[in-house]
């Protein structure tokens, strides 16, 4: 496991993917990325922007939305309507993709995974899906 850090005065980053732990605890952590690249797990899974407006026209952000769809194991209700439902194979795959990146956008970056063990998980699902 990486734990090294830095400290930084400022940071840019664009609303939406930026970890929110970082504003509390100012570190820069490897674990901020993997929020990063959470945020777009979940705009691949649903089509939403990081930062979109909902119906009424106010700011949302992706997590705040979706996160308690696949937290609720209901992630067909927010899959991306302009791509084809998945097969009965691939909706396991889906399935695992989005609790994947749930564990990506943890608020707390200790209880994210490491890009090695998203890499992993994403290559199962693979074989999962493709069968090799």
């Amino acid at each position: 496991m990486d734990f090294k850090s830095h400290h930084l005065d400022c940071v840019a980053g664009t609303i939406g993917y930026m970890d929110p732990e970082y504003f509390s605890l100012r570190q820069l952590t490897t674990k901020i990325d993997v929020y990063s690249f959470g945020v777009v797990l979940l705009e691949m899974l649903s089509g939403y922007k990081a930062l979109h407006k909902n119906e009424n026209g106010e700011q949302r952000l992706i997590v705040d939305f979706i996160v308690p769809f696949i937290a609720q194991d209901q992630i067909h209700r927010v899959l991306d309507p302009r791509v084809p439902p998945p097969t009965p194979v691939e909706r396991k795959g889906v399935a695992h993709v989005g609790s994947l990146a749930v564990a990506c956008v943890s608020l707390k970056g200790r209880d994210r995974p490491s890009m090695t063990e998203i890499v992993n998980n994403l290559m199962r699902v693979w074989v999962q899906v493709i069968g090799g």
